[in-house]
């Protein structure tokens, strides 16, 4: 899709970064045709065969560890070694073995589950079916919706908190899942500092806990079933009390990245969502909005098919202030 971000908005050298190496290989997700959403009893098919080394992340740890060569030294290890081997959910003790029944919102929207499941088989993010358990031990947690707004459309959730104190949640420690994020005031403080007709553009990542690996010593915390099948999950789910404080450590030193790299002059990022601010009648706010694409496409780069692989999203805001 375009980049609808007004005329002329292209990256040019003066944009660049200058004395950053930067890697030509980039890692890809699978482009695997969605299964047929007719057939009234949906057949999934199995994930893909992947080696033992091979994560389901479109991240290029090599080419994200060029970019964070002056960044705080056990955070860039922390991401590269996460982005090489997959992330740990920070559980520290065994939680319960029982097969709990999905939550009930699942039953009333099948074709949603079906659709989520099968997405994650494609991509590689989800493992299965499987007739019995895959591992001695593994743990299963039910998968649930909550609805998004007021979209009509819903959140998939591994329910990670069920059974209450018994759950993978209740025994991931706190220093393993608190996090604390930018707030809205900062995003003030930027509007403040340029002023009135100041520039502003928004942009966020898509899919954005999917695209961060987890270590395959975790994969037996993240079962669960369907249709009397068990799977587990490969990447980091909507619902792990960690998840939050994984992907922070990541937006954050995209941040770091931008302003350090790239010299972006005013941002601030909630999460997997990224504010650019800049002075009235210029382009620098266009600017540092495609250097963040431009960074995104170089550590997560295109498919086969030279298309994005969609794991940032290309339709970004730009606002005028009057």
């Amino acid at each position: 899709m375009p980049l609808t971000m007004g005329n002329n908005a292209l990256i040019t050298p003066a944009h660049l970064p200058t004395g950053v190496n930067h890697a030509q290989d980039h890692m890809q997700e699978p482009i695997v045709d969605f299964v047929n959403k007719n057939q009234q009893i949906p057949t999934l098919s199995p994930s893909p065969q992947q080696s033992p080394s091979q994560l389901p992340s479109p991240v290029n740890p090599k080419s994200l560890g060029e970019f964070l060569v002056d960044y705080d030294s056990d955070q860039a290890s922390y991401l590269i070694n996460g982005f090489t081997h997959g992330f740990r959910l920070g559980c520290t003790s065994a939680p319960s073995s029982c097969v709990p029944q999905n939550h009930k919102s699942t039953l009333d929207h099948p074709d949603i589950i079906e659709d989520y499941i099968q997405t994650g088989l494609n991509k590689g993010r989800i493992a299965g079916p499987f007739s019995n358990k895959p591992f001695e031990q593994f743990v299963v947690s039910p998968l649930g919706l909550v609805p998004k707004g007021s979209t009509g459309k819903f959140r998939v959730i591994h329910d990670l908190s069920f059974p209450k104190n018994q759950s993978v949640n209740s025994n991931i420690p706190r220093e393993n899942s608190a996090v604390q994020y930018d707030s809205i005031d900062q995003v003030v403080d930027l509007v403040q500092k340029f002023g009135r007709e100041c520039l502003m553009a928004k942009t966020d990542i898509e899919d954005a806990f999917r695209i961060i690996p987890i270590h395959p010593a975790d994969y037996y915390l993240l079962g669960f079933t369907w249709e009397c099948q068990y799977y587990y999950d490969k990447c980091l789910p909507m619902g792990a009390s960690s998840s939050c404080q994984i992907f922070e450590s990541f937006s954050s030193a995209l941040q770091w990245v931008m302003e350090n790299v790239f010299n972006a002059s005013g941002m601030s990022h909630i999460l997997d969502d990224f504010f650019f601010v800049g002075p009235p009648n210029s382009i620098t706010c266009r600017n540092d909005l495609a250097s963040f694409l431009f960074l995104c496409k170089k550590n997560w780069g295109a498919n086969k098919n030279g298309k994005n692989s969609g794991t940032y999203d290309q339709h970004c805001h730009l606002w005028y202030r009057s």
